[in-house]
Protein backbone atom coordinates (compact mmCIF):
# COMPACT_ATOMS: atom_id res chain seq x y z
CA UNK A 1 0.00 0.00 0.00
CA UNK A 2 1.35 3.46 -0.85
CA UNK A 3 -0.38 6.87 -1.44
CA UNK A 4 -0.18 9.55 -3.70
CA UNK A 5 -1.01 13.40 -3.11
CA UNK A 6 -3.59 15.34 -5.12
CA UNK A 7 -3.40 19.27 -4.75
CA UNK A 8 -6.23 21.87 -4.91
CA UNK A 9 -5.15 25.06 -7.01
CA UNK A 10 -3.14 26.68 -4.10
CA UNK A 11 -1.08 23.38 -4.13
CA UNK A 12 -2.56 22.15 -0.59
CA UNK A 13 -3.19 18.30 -0.37
CA UNK A 14 -6.97 17.80 -0.58
CA UNK A 15 -6.26 13.51 -0.78
CA UNK A 16 -4.21 10.72 -1.42
CA UNK A 17 -5.04 8.24 -4.12
CA UNK A 18 -4.24 4.73 -1.51
CA UNK A 19 -1.71 2.08 -4.16
CA UNK A 20 -2.97 -1.28 -3.19
CA UNK A 21 -0.81 -4.58 -3.27
CA UNK A 22 -2.35 -7.73 -2.70
CA UNK A 23 -0.87 -9.21 0.55
CA UNK A 24 -1.32 -12.55 0.18
CA UNK A 25 0.40 -12.60 -3.66
CA UNK A 26 4.16 -11.66 -4.89
CA UNK A 27 2.11 -9.42 -7.29
CA UNK A 28 -1.14 -8.72 -8.48
CA UNK A 29 -1.57 -10.07 -12.15
CA UNK A 30 -5.36 -8.56 -12.76
CA UNK A 31 -6.70 -11.99 -13.15
CA UNK A 32 -9.03 -11.24 -10.11
CA UNK A 33 -9.38 -7.51 -9.58
CA UNK A 34 -12.69 -7.91 -7.44
CA UNK A 35 -11.10 -9.92 -4.60
CA UNK A 36 -8.43 -8.26 -5.08
CA UNK A 37 -9.84 -4.55 -3.93
CA UNK A 38 -12.07 -6.59 -1.50
CA UNK A 39 -9.53 -7.91 0.22
CA UNK A 40 -7.58 -5.08 0.09
CA UNK A 41 -10.81 -2.59 1.62
CA UNK A 42 -11.15 -5.22 4.40
CA UNK A 43 -7.25 -4.86 5.04
CA UNK A 44 -7.63 -1.28 5.70
CA UNK A 45 -10.83 -1.41 7.88
CA UNK A 46 -9.17 -4.30 10.19
CA UNK A 47 -5.35 -3.98 9.86
CA UNK A 48 -4.87 0.07 8.72
CA UNK A 49 -5.09 3.27 10.90
CA UNK A 50 -6.65 5.23 8.17
CA UNK A 51 -6.40 8.68 9.86
CA UNK A 52 -2.83 8.53 10.38
CA UNK A 53 -2.58 7.51 6.60
CA UNK A 54 -4.57 10.05 5.24
CA UNK A 55 -3.66 12.66 7.65
CA UNK A 56 -7.45 13.91 7.50
CA UNK A 57 -7.45 14.14 3.85
CA UNK A 58 -9.67 12.41 1.85
CA UNK A 59 -8.92 8.45 0.29
CA UNK A 60 -9.51 8.30 -3.46
CA UNK A 61 -9.50 4.68 -3.84
CA UNK A 62 -10.79 2.52 -7.14
CA UNK A 63 -13.33 0.45 -7.88
CA UNK A 64 -14.08 -2.91 -9.87
CA UNK A 65 -17.62 -3.45 -11.37
CA UNK A 66 -17.50 -6.36 -8.44
CA UNK A 67 -16.65 -4.18 -5.74
CA UNK A 68 -19.87 -1.90 -6.75
CA UNK A 69 -22.68 -4.35 -7.53
CA UNK A 70 -21.58 -6.56 -4.29
CA UNK A 71 -21.40 -2.85 -1.92
CA UNK A 72 -18.08 -3.27 -0.59
CA UNK A 73 -17.14 0.43 -1.17
CA UNK A 74 -19.75 1.24 1.81
CA UNK A 75 -17.47 -0.57 4.06
CA UNK A 76 -15.34 2.68 3.79
CA UNK A 77 -16.01 6.19 6.00
CA UNK A 78 -18.42 8.02 3.35
CA UNK A 79 -16.69 11.14 4.57
CA UNK A 80 -12.90 10.13 3.60
CA UNK A 81 -13.49 8.37 0.77
CA UNK A 82 -13.96 9.09 -3.22
CA UNK A 83 -15.09 6.10 -5.47
CA UNK A 84 -13.13 5.75 -8.24
CA UNK A 85 -14.72 4.29 -11.42
CA UNK A 86 -12.42 2.64 -13.62
CA UNK A 87 -12.15 3.15 -17.50
CA UNK A 88 -12.94 -0.75 -18.05
CA UNK A 89 -16.07 -0.73 -16.12
CA UNK A 90 -19.77 -0.81 -18.11
CA UNK A 91 -21.99 1.41 -16.80
CA UNK A 92 -24.94 -1.11 -17.50
CA UNK A 93 -27.95 -0.99 -15.54
CA UNK A 94 -26.75 -3.19 -12.55
CA UNK A 95 -23.74 -0.55 -12.28
CA UNK A 96 -25.56 2.58 -12.24
CA UNK A 97 -27.64 1.49 -10.05
CA UNK A 98 -25.01 0.42 -7.83
CA UNK A 99 -23.27 3.80 -8.00
CA UNK A 100 -26.23 5.75 -7.68
CA UNK A 101 -27.03 3.99 -4.10
CA UNK A 102 -23.65 5.18 -3.42
CA UNK A 103 -24.33 8.59 -4.46
CA UNK A 104 -27.62 8.22 -2.02
CA UNK A 105 -25.65 7.25 0.64
CA UNK A 106 -22.96 9.86 0.55
CA UNK A 107 -20.16 9.32 -1.11
CA UNK A 108 -18.07 10.99 -3.92
CA UNK A 109 -17.53 9.28 -7.62
CA UNK A 110 -15.19 10.27 -9.90
CA UNK A 111 -14.16 8.79 -13.24
CA UNK A 112 -10.68 7.20 -13.95
CA UNK A 113 -8.82 7.92 -16.85
CA UNK A 114 -11.66 9.56 -19.15
CA UNK A 115 -10.72 10.53 -22.80
CA UNK A 116 -14.19 11.58 -23.50
CA UNK A 117 -15.37 8.09 -24.56
CA UNK A 118 -18.97 7.45 -25.90
CA UNK A 119 -19.73 4.42 -23.55
CA UNK A 120 -18.88 6.17 -19.96
CA UNK A 121 -21.20 9.14 -20.61
CA UNK A 122 -23.99 7.53 -18.28
CA UNK A 123 -21.64 7.82 -15.75
CA UNK A 124 -21.17 11.92 -16.08
CA UNK A 125 -24.58 12.42 -14.18
CA UNK A 126 -23.29 10.88 -11.68
CA UNK A 127 -19.48 11.80 -11.24
CA UNK A 128 -18.79 14.50 -9.05
CA UNK A 129 -15.32 14.62 -10.51
CA UNK A 130 -14.00 13.44 -14.01
CA UNK A 131 -9.93 12.66 -13.63
CA UNK A 132 -7.93 13.60 -17.01
CA UNK A 133 -4.86 11.75 -17.83
CA UNK A 134 -2.46 14.04 -19.18
CA UNK A 135 0.12 10.93 -20.44
CA UNK A 136 -2.54 9.47 -22.26
CA UNK A 137 -4.20 11.73 -24.38
CA UNK A 138 -2.63 14.52 -26.33
CA UNK A 139 -2.50 18.08 -25.19
CA UNK A 140 -5.24 19.83 -27.50
CA UNK A 141 -7.95 17.38 -26.25
CA UNK A 142 -7.10 17.57 -22.33
CA UNK A 143 -7.88 21.30 -22.34
CA UNK A 144 -11.87 20.48 -24.37
CA UNK A 145 -12.95 18.12 -22.41
CA UNK A 146 -12.62 20.42 -19.82
CA UNK A 147 -14.43 23.02 -22.47
CA UNK A 148 -16.90 20.49 -23.33
CA UNK A 149 -18.14 19.10 -19.73
CA UNK A 150 -17.91 21.92 -17.50
CA UNK A 151 -20.86 22.33 -16.14
CA UNK A 152 -20.48 24.74 -12.78
CA UNK A 153 -20.64 21.40 -10.94
CA UNK A 154 -18.29 18.59 -11.66
CA UNK A 155 -14.20 19.27 -10.92
CA UNK A 156 -11.62 17.59 -13.13
CA UNK A 157 -8.50 16.36 -11.56
CA UNK A 158 -5.61 16.65 -14.51
CA UNK A 159 -3.28 13.44 -13.22
CA UNK A 160 -0.12 11.77 -14.53
CA UNK A 161 1.47 15.10 -14.34
CA UNK A 162 5.14 14.58 -14.43
CA UNK A 163 6.53 18.07 -15.12
CA UNK A 164 5.81 21.57 -14.32
CA UNK A 165 5.15 23.07 -17.36
CA UNK A 166 2.19 20.40 -17.94
CA UNK A 167 0.84 21.46 -14.27
CA UNK A 168 0.71 25.06 -15.32
CA UNK A 169 -1.25 24.01 -18.53
CA UNK A 170 -3.10 22.34 -16.73
CA UNK A 171 -3.71 25.41 -13.88
CA UNK A 172 -4.58 27.62 -17.04
CA UNK A 173 -7.14 24.81 -18.49
CA UNK A 174 -8.82 25.57 -15.65
CA UNK A 175 -8.38 22.10 -13.46
CA UNK A 176 -9.51 21.76 -10.26
CA UNK A 177 -7.42 19.38 -8.80
CA UNK A 178 -3.57 18.20 -10.00
CA UNK A 179 -1.92 14.61 -8.90
CA UNK A 180 1.47 13.25 -10.54
CA UNK A 181 5.23 13.97 -10.04
CA UNK A 182 5.34 17.44 -11.05
CA UNK A 183 5.81 18.54 -7.53
CA UNK A 184 8.89 16.86 -6.52
CA UNK A 185 10.61 18.30 -10.08
CA UNK A 186 12.67 20.93 -9.82
CA UNK A 187 11.83 24.48 -11.81
CA UNK A 188 15.07 25.21 -12.79
CA UNK A 189 16.53 29.06 -13.04
CA UNK A 190 19.24 29.68 -14.61
CA UNK A 191 21.68 31.84 -12.14
CA UNK A 192 19.54 31.38 -9.52
CA UNK A 193 21.86 31.82 -6.05
CA UNK A 194 20.73 30.94 -2.76
CA UNK A 195 19.54 33.45 -0.28
CA UNK A 196 21.77 34.60 1.91
CA UNK A 197 19.37 33.58 5.27
CA UNK A 198 19.17 30.20 3.79
CA UNK A 199 23.14 29.62 3.30
CA UNK A 200 23.05 29.32 6.85
CA UNK A 201 20.97 25.94 6.53
CA UNK A 202 23.47 24.84 4.08
CA UNK A 203 26.27 25.52 5.98
CA UNK A 204 24.57 22.91 8.93
CA UNK A 205 23.92 20.12 5.81
CA UNK A 206 27.79 20.72 5.10
CA UNK A 207 28.58 20.08 8.80
CA UNK A 208 26.60 16.80 8.94
CA UNK A 209 28.21 15.70 5.91
CA UNK A 210 31.45 15.79 7.06
CA UNK A 211 33.15 12.67 8.07
CA UNK A 212 34.91 14.38 11.26
CA UNK A 213 31.41 15.53 12.78
CA UNK A 214 32.48 18.92 14.29
CA UNK A 215 29.49 19.23 17.32
CA UNK A 216 31.39 22.57 18.47
CA UNK A 217 30.94 23.96 15.47
CA UNK A 218 27.20 22.95 15.40
CA UNK A 219 26.34 24.44 18.99
CA UNK A 220 28.02 27.56 17.59
CA UNK A 221 26.04 27.95 14.53
CA UNK A 222 22.60 27.08 16.71
CA UNK A 223 23.81 29.73 19.36
CA UNK A 224 23.72 31.92 16.63
CA UNK A 225 20.44 31.38 15.16
CA UNK A 226 17.55 31.74 18.07
CA UNK A 227 14.94 30.27 15.71
CA UNK A 228 17.25 27.06 15.32
CA UNK A 229 18.14 26.67 19.35
CA UNK A 230 14.31 27.12 20.18
CA UNK A 231 13.51 24.35 17.73
CA UNK A 232 16.10 21.91 18.92
CA UNK A 233 15.09 22.43 22.59
CA UNK A 234 11.25 22.01 21.54
CA UNK A 235 11.78 19.00 19.42
CA UNK A 236 14.12 17.24 22.55
CA UNK A 237 11.43 18.08 24.75
CA UNK A 238 8.48 16.91 22.63
CA UNK A 239 6.42 13.63 23.43
CA UNK A 240 8.27 12.38 20.77
CA UNK A 241 11.07 11.71 23.11
CA UNK A 242 9.33 11.26 26.44
CA UNK A 243 12.20 12.63 28.37
CA UNK A 244 10.97 13.07 32.11
CA UNK A 245 14.02 15.87 32.55
CA UNK A 246 13.73 19.30 30.86
CA UNK A 247 16.72 20.09 28.40
CA UNK A 248 17.57 23.84 28.55
CA UNK A 249 20.73 24.56 26.69
CA UNK A 250 21.75 23.83 23.53
CA UNK A 251 24.82 21.92 24.62
CA UNK A 252 22.74 19.70 26.65
CA UNK A 253 20.55 18.85 23.70
CA UNK A 254 22.95 18.22 21.30
CA UNK A 255 24.74 15.39 24.19
CA UNK A 256 21.47 13.94 24.58
CA UNK A 257 20.53 13.18 20.80
CA UNK A 258 23.81 11.74 20.24
CA UNK A 259 25.82 12.12 16.83
CA UNK A 260 23.27 9.85 14.85
CA UNK A 261 19.65 11.26 15.82
CA UNK A 262 21.28 14.79 15.87
CA UNK A 263 22.50 13.77 12.14
CA UNK A 264 18.45 13.63 11.65
CA UNK A 265 17.24 16.64 12.96
CA UNK A 266 19.70 18.74 11.14
CA UNK A 267 18.99 17.55 8.18
CA UNK A 268 15.38 17.61 8.38
CA UNK A 269 15.38 21.11 10.39
CA UNK A 270 17.48 22.63 7.78
CA UNK A 271 15.71 21.30 4.44
CA UNK A 272 12.54 22.46 5.99
CA UNK A 273 13.61 26.11 6.28
CA UNK A 274 15.42 25.46 3.22
CA UNK A 275 11.91 25.36 1.11
CA UNK A 276 10.57 28.34 -0.22
CA UNK A 277 7.15 28.59 -2.33
CA UNK A 278 6.85 24.79 -2.73
CA UNK A 279 3.69 22.86 -1.18
CA UNK A 280 4.50 21.47 2.37
CA UNK A 281 3.74 17.77 0.76
CA UNK A 282 7.15 18.11 -0.67
CA UNK A 283 8.95 18.08 2.68
CA UNK A 284 6.34 15.62 4.16
CA UNK A 285 7.57 13.74 1.50
CA UNK A 286 11.08 13.41 2.35
CA UNK A 287 10.68 13.19 5.61
CA UNK A 288 8.62 10.06 4.44
CA UNK A 289 11.21 8.66 2.66
CA UNK A 290 14.13 9.13 4.39
CA UNK A 291 12.52 7.28 7.41
CA UNK A 292 11.22 4.58 4.91
CA UNK A 293 14.81 4.36 3.26
CA UNK A 294 16.24 3.60 6.77
CA UNK A 295 13.91 1.19 7.15
CA UNK A 296 14.36 -1.22 4.22
CA UNK A 297 17.84 -0.65 4.96
CA UNK A 298 17.63 -2.10 8.47
CA UNK A 299 15.51 -5.03 7.48
CA UNK A 300 17.69 -5.47 3.96
CA UNK A 301 20.99 -6.96 3.40
CA UNK A 302 22.37 -3.28 4.01
CA UNK A 303 21.91 -2.89 7.65
CA UNK A 304 24.90 -1.39 8.34
CA UNK A 305 23.99 1.77 5.87
CA UNK A 306 20.84 2.90 8.08
CA UNK A 307 22.41 5.91 9.08
CA UNK A 308 23.65 6.58 5.24
CA UNK A 309 19.92 5.58 4.37
CA UNK A 310 17.95 8.23 5.86
CA UNK A 311 20.31 10.98 4.72
CA UNK A 312 20.24 9.87 1.20
CA UNK A 313 16.49 9.90 1.36
CA UNK A 314 16.29 13.79 2.67
CA UNK A 315 18.70 14.66 0.13
CA UNK A 316 16.79 13.24 -2.74
CA UNK A 317 14.59 15.84 -3.35
CA UNK A 318 17.03 18.88 -2.85
CA UNK A 319 17.06 19.92 -6.26
CA UNK A 320 13.35 20.39 -5.90
CA UNK A 321 13.45 22.16 -2.77
CA UNK A 322 15.89 24.61 -3.99
CA UNK A 323 14.87 24.67 -7.75
CA UNK A 324 18.51 23.97 -8.82
CA UNK A 325 20.26 21.04 -9.98
CA UNK A 326 21.13 18.25 -8.03
CA UNK A 327 25.07 18.03 -9.44
CA UNK A 328 25.53 21.29 -8.73
CA UNK A 329 23.84 20.68 -4.94
CA UNK A 330 26.22 17.72 -4.42
CA UNK A 331 29.04 19.44 -5.42
CA UNK A 332 28.97 21.87 -3.10
CA UNK A 333 28.49 19.35 -0.27
CA UNK A 334 30.53 17.61 1.31
CA UNK A 335 28.62 14.74 1.15
CA UNK A 336 29.50 10.94 1.69
CA UNK A 337 30.44 9.48 -1.95
CA UNK A 338 28.92 6.42 -1.64
CA UNK A 339 25.36 8.37 -1.14
CA UNK A 340 26.55 11.10 -3.78
CA UNK A 341 26.57 8.14 -6.27
CA UNK A 342 23.00 6.78 -5.58
CA UNK A 343 21.26 10.31 -5.89
CA UNK A 344 22.94 10.57 -9.18
CA UNK A 345 21.63 7.88 -10.21
CA UNK A 346 24.40 5.20 -9.94
CA UNK A 347 23.58 1.37 -9.43
CA UNK A 348 25.77 0.94 -5.76
CA UNK A 349 24.31 -0.72 -3.07
CA UNK A 350 22.40 2.77 -2.03
CA UNK A 351 20.94 3.26 -5.58
CA UNK A 352 19.15 0.22 -5.19
CA UNK A 353 17.65 1.22 -1.84
CA UNK A 354 16.53 4.30 -3.17
CA UNK A 355 15.09 2.57 -6.72
CA UNK A 356 13.48 0.17 -3.91
CA UNK A 357 11.97 2.81 -1.81
CA UNK A 358 10.65 5.52 -5.42
CA UNK A 359 8.87 1.67 -7.23
CA UNK A 360 7.56 1.62 -3.59
CA UNK A 361 6.06 5.36 -3.66
CA UNK A 362 4.62 5.40 -7.23
CA UNK A 363 2.83 1.83 -6.73
CA UNK A 364 5.33 -0.29 -9.28
CA UNK A 365 4.73 -3.59 -7.33
CA UNK A 366 7.03 -5.42 -9.33
CA UNK A 367 10.04 -3.85 -10.32
CA UNK A 368 9.74 -3.22 -6.10
CA UNK A 369 9.71 -6.59 -5.93
CA UNK A 370 12.60 -7.73 -7.98
CA UNK A 371 14.82 -4.76 -5.99
CA UNK A 372 13.70 -6.52 -2.89
CA UNK A 373 14.70 -9.65 -3.41
CA UNK A 374 18.36 -8.11 -4.76
CA UNK A 375 17.99 -6.74 -1.30
CA UNK A 376 17.41 -9.42 0.97
CA UNK A 377 14.61 -7.48 1.99
CA UNK A 378 10.97 -9.39 3.07
CA UNK A 379 8.40 -7.26 0.99
CA UNK A 380 5.66 -8.51 3.29
CA UNK A 381 6.20 -5.97 5.87
CA UNK A 382 7.05 -3.24 4.22
CA UNK A 383 3.08 -1.94 4.21
CA UNK A 384 3.59 -1.81 8.08
CA UNK A 385 7.14 0.09 7.45
CA UNK A 386 5.74 2.54 5.33
CA UNK A 387 3.16 3.57 7.48
CA UNK A 388 5.44 3.65 10.28
CA UNK A 389 7.72 6.07 8.17
CA UNK A 390 4.11 8.21 7.41
CA UNK A 391 3.97 8.22 11.33
CA UNK A 392 7.23 9.30 12.27
CA UNK A 393 7.24 12.03 9.06
CA UNK A 394 3.96 13.79 10.10
CA UNK A 395 4.97 13.13 14.14
CA UNK A 396 8.39 14.65 12.74
CA UNK A 397 6.58 18.01 11.42
CA UNK A 398 4.74 18.87 14.66
CA UNK A 399 8.23 18.46 16.75
CA UNK A 400 10.11 21.05 14.84
CA UNK A 401 6.99 23.53 14.10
Amino acid sequence: MARQPIFDRKQNVIAYELLFRHPFENSYDGSDPAKATSRVILDNLMLMDLDLLLGGKLAFINATRESLIENHMTLLPKEKTVVEIVEDIEPDDEVISACKRLKDAGYKLAIDDFCDQENLQPFLKLADIIKVDFLQIEEEKTKKIIEKYSDGKIKFLAEKLETQDIYRKARSYGYHYFQGYYFSRPAILTGRRIAGSRARYLDLLRGLSKQNFDIDKIELILKHDISLSYRLLRYINSAFFGLRQKISSVRHALIMLGEIELKKWISVVALASLIEDKPSELFVQSLIRAKFCELIASFSNLSEYSDKAFLMGMFSLLDAMLNQPLPKLLLDLPIDEEIRNALMGQSNSLGKLLGCCMAYERGDWQEFEIISKELEFDFSVASDLYLNSVEWGQDSLVAIA
